[in-house]
This record gives structure tokens, sequence and C-alpha cells, in this order.
């Protein structure tokens, strides 16, 4: 089946088209998403988020929730999951450049998360965008057309839980990483100091 038989998708609020507030004791505060504060493994900081001083609220649908699943609409079709278990990336207004999914149905959002977050379904969507080759953008309707395989609750959350602990594992596996860098860089510093002196 389609995921757009199993999943409610919409395009996140186009900011250009709302109005900002110089009057900030009587205006709506979001804090956005944006292209910048999202890694390549889909991970949000929270910090690097701009706030906006809105004269009406958005639509309640822009706005993440536990579960969501955003897919960034231009290359490299970051997959993001809103996961419930962490409160970094609930409450914040989606801009236009990510795609918004929400499960319907029987179907997990981990299950839909562990699709979309695929190489099939990246290569599907790179065959799929328009524009450039190397930075095409994809439509919410592409996102639809992804085929989602049949399984059962107990498959899906097999698969579910198999991907969210490997991307937990890739994580956790970036930051010794950057950790070992950074460690690295102040003992060479060091020991050039007391090589020169």
């Amino acid at each position: 089946m389609l995921l757009s038989d199993v999943a409610v998708l919409r395009t996140g609020a186009v900011l250009s088209r709302l109005q900002l507030s110089e009057n900030s004791d009587a205006c709506f505060q979001y804090d956005v998403l944006n292209l910048r504060n999202i890694d390549e493994i889909g991970r949000i900081r929270r910090s690097d988020c701009i706030r906006v001083c809105l004269k009406e609220q958005v639509q309640p649908d822009t706005i993440t929730k536990p579960d969501d699943i955003l897919v960034r609409l231009s290359y490299p079709y970051t997959v993001i999951y809103i996961d419930s278990n962490y409160d970094y990336g609930s409450g914040l207004l989606v801009p236009s450049h990510f795609g918004i999914v929400r499960t319907k149905g029987d179907v997990l959002p981990k299950y839909l998360y562990a699709i979309l977050d695929s190489s099939v379904a990246r290569k599907d969507f790179a065959l799929n965008a328009s524009g450039s080759t190397i930075l095409g953008t994809i439509s919410i309707k592409n996102i639809g057309m992804i085929q989602v395989p049949l399984a059962s609750v107990e498959r899906q959350q097999l698969v579910g839980c198999y991907h969210n602990y490997a991307k937990k594992e890739i994580r956790l596996l970036e930051d010794l990483t950057k950790e070992k860098a950074r460690l690295l860089s102040l003992t060479n510093k060091k020991l050039i100091g007391q090589a020169k002196g």
C-alpha cells in the first residue's frame, strides 16, 4: 500500500505568509525548525531554533508533536522522528521546507520512520525530485507514493525498535568521534606547548 493510505501528509507553514509582530507583549511566540539545526542523522538541535513573534496563531497541525515524522523536502532528504521519550522536538513550528507525516490506523510511527529513513526511500526521493539532480526538491505527493509493506503489529514493532536502536548507536558513535577529536586537539596543543618550553 502507499504511504498516503496509512498517514496524513502535509507541508509545513509558509513563513513568508505569516505576519511578524513587533510588539512582543501581544504576539504568539514559536520556536521554528530550520535547515541549519538538523544534522545528517536527523537530530534536532533545539538551541539553534529561531524564535519568531507572530500576530496570529498558526494552525496546530504545523506544530510538531510526539510521533511526528518530518521529511526535509530538499537534498539530502533528512528524516526526523519526534520521539515521545524526548522533549527536544515537540512544539516546534514546521516551515514549508519540510513535509509532516502523521500515522493513521494500525501503522506504527516508528515503522513508518524506518521505511522513510531507508536507502530505498531516499533513492525514490532522488529519482522523483524536481530541479537539479544534486539539489532537487520533492513534494508531499512524492512522499505519499512511497510503498509501505504490510506487516503485523509485532513485525512493525520489531522493525521500528531495531531502527531506533541503530540510530541511537550511530548518534553515540558520532558524539564519541567528536569528543575524541576534541581531546586529541587539546592533547596536541599541550604536547606542542611542552615541546616548545
